[in-house]
This record gives structure tokens, C-alpha cells and sequence, in this order.
């Protein structure tokens, strides 16, 4: 099956050799550049790319629905080289309206106003489920904080998941039945809150 949907992504040559390093998890590399600012490659091997095809796979999904992608980056592409899978998306970075922190940096630091973060989290609950985004990593090292810098809502949080993204089953329901969405979204949700209470050493308990 990761062979067969391997063969379907378009073949690129290219060199990261330049580019600059702004991630690494167990089976991915996040790489920016200059010359694309915007955007965030995200690299896997081929024998380590199951992530990738997920939430390749899920982003068509989220498309072919017409979901707006208010709490998660943007899609660009897909490519493979001679030894990598890449998924292209959206870098979200500080911009003239936002800041742009890590959720699991803040919770460490104590910086977070815990009403803030729970309206927040209530948006992006609310979020997930009007459109029935499922995700598989709820915790809170896989989110970005924006802050709203200017305007009435200047100070406002909002939470953006940047990876843990469609269902980890190889027949996905929940994709497709409304109420096993719901349930697993609950359970990403427990896990979220869970997280958020750990990392803040208990300082933040948010509400489900």
C-alpha cells in the first residue's frame, strides 16, 4: 500500500543541501530556505514515510471537503526525490499581525494567561469539530501559539497544529462516520488538556 502510493507523487530533483534546518522528529526533517520563506519542506525517507503519506493523503481529504484551514498551515505539494518523500506546506512564522511562539515552549516558561489559552482552546475544539478534523497527536509540543499583535483583539491566542495530523487506522471511519469522529476527537482533546497540565507543571488545567 506505501508502495503504491509512493508510485502516485510526482518525481523532483532537488537539493536541500542550502537550506536551513527548523526541525527533526523521529521519522521527519523540517527545512526552510531563503529563497521560499513561506514554506516548510518536510522530509522522510522512504522506509520511514508513513506520516507523510497520512497526512498527504488527509490534506486531499480536508480539500476534496472544502475545509478552511483557519488552525492548520496550509498545503502546498507533494514530491518525491531519489531517497526522500516531501510534503510542502505553509512556514508559519511571525508576521505584522501575529507573533508566533511554541506552545510547549510557553507552557515550560510560564508565560501563558490560562484564560487566554483556554478560549483558545475552545476555538480550536469547536474547529475540529464543525469540520470533523481528525487528528492523532493532540499534545502540546505539536501546536504553534499565535498572538495577536495589533487590533481589538490585540493579545488574542490561537492555537495552529502543525503535525499529528488524519487518522493512524488503515481503514479510516472516523474520516467518514460523524460519531466515531466525535469520540476520537474527544479523546485527542483529553490528551491535549492532559498535556497542557504537565508541561505548565500543573499552573494551566484547561477545561474539556
Amino acid at each position: 500500500m506505501q508502495f503504491l502510493s509512493l508510485l502516485k507523487i510526482p518525481y523532483r530533483t532537488y537539493d536541500f543541501s542550502k537550506f536551513k534546518e527548523v526541525g527533526r522528529g523521529r521519522e521527519r526533517r523540517c527545512f526552510v530556505s531563503d529563497r521560499h520563506p513561506r514554506l516548510l519542506f518536510k522530509c522522510a525517507s522512504f522506509d520511514e514515510c508513513k506520516q507523510s503519506l497520512r497526512e498527504y493523503a488527509y490534506y486531499k481529504h480536508l480539500q476534496h471537503r472544502k475545509v478552511p484551514l483557519t488552525h492548520l498551515p496550509h498545503f502546498i505539494t507533494a514530491f518525491k526525490t531519489d531517497s526522500v518523500l516531501v510534503t510542502v506546506q505553509q512556514f508559519i512564522k511571525e508576521d505584522k499581525h501575529y507573533e508566533v511562539k511554541s506552545l510547549e515552549d510557553e507552557l515550560r516558561l510560564g508565560t501563558l494567561d490560562e484564560d487566554k489559552l483556554q478560549k483558545a482552546f475552545d476555538e480550536f475544539k469547536a474547529y475540529i469539530i464543525k469540520w470533523r478534523i481528525i487528528t492523532n497527536d493532540m499534545f502540546n509540543h505539536n501546536f504553534l501559539l499565535k498572538i495577536r499583535k495589533d487590533g481589538e483583539r490585540q493579545g488574542e491566542y490561537r492555537l495552529v497544529l502543525i503535525d499529528g495530523l488524519g487518522a493512524i487506522s488503515f481503514i479510516p471511519l472516523a474520516n467518514y462516520v460523524r460519531f466515531l469522529a466525535l469520540k476520537r476527537i474527544n479523546r485527542q482533546c483529553l490528551k491535549f488538556v492532559q498535556s497542557v497540565s504537565a508541561a505548565s507543571g500543573g499552573k494551566i488545567n484547561l477545561k474539556l
